[in-house]
């Protein structure tokens, strides 16, 4: 079983090259939940295939231009890091993001994925 120091690196490593399917393909519990800001168009999704399916509505919709990603900050059983992305949203273009993650760690396996942000229009 990972340790959650290994855990949190690998995701910031994974982040920093913007591989987010890879990331969930390692280190996501088939059981995660992932909840977005209240008012975002997928503010609560259960499951594997719910996560996989927000990152492909995310990688559809939009295109990123660079991301900074913090190193985390690691508790014994969660992390977080900040994620600052510039991105070209498909129909809106320019849009700059920034939001603080929060990760949960049972089993050696991310079980839990909280964001925070303001979220915006084409978000």
């Amino acid at each position: 079983m990972k340790d959650i120091g290994t855990i949190a690196n690998r995701l910031v490593e994974l982040c920093r090259a913007c591989e987010f399917d890879t990331a969930i393909d390692e280190l996501y519990s088939d059981e995660i939940v992932s909840d977005e800001p209240t008012g975002t168009p997928l503010q609560h999704i259960e499951g594997i295939s719910g996560v996989r399916g927000k990152t492909a509505h995310f990688n559809q919709n939009f295109k990123v231009d660079s991301i900074i990603v913090s190193d985390p900050l690691v508790t014994e059983n969660a992390f977080s890091i900040k994620m600052t992305l510039d991105c070209t949203h498909k129909e809106a273009g320019k849009v700059h993001m920034e939001e603080i993650c929060v990760y949960e760690v049972l089993n050696g396996k991310i079980a839990h994925e909280h964001f925070f942000y303001t979220p915006h229009a084409t978000a």
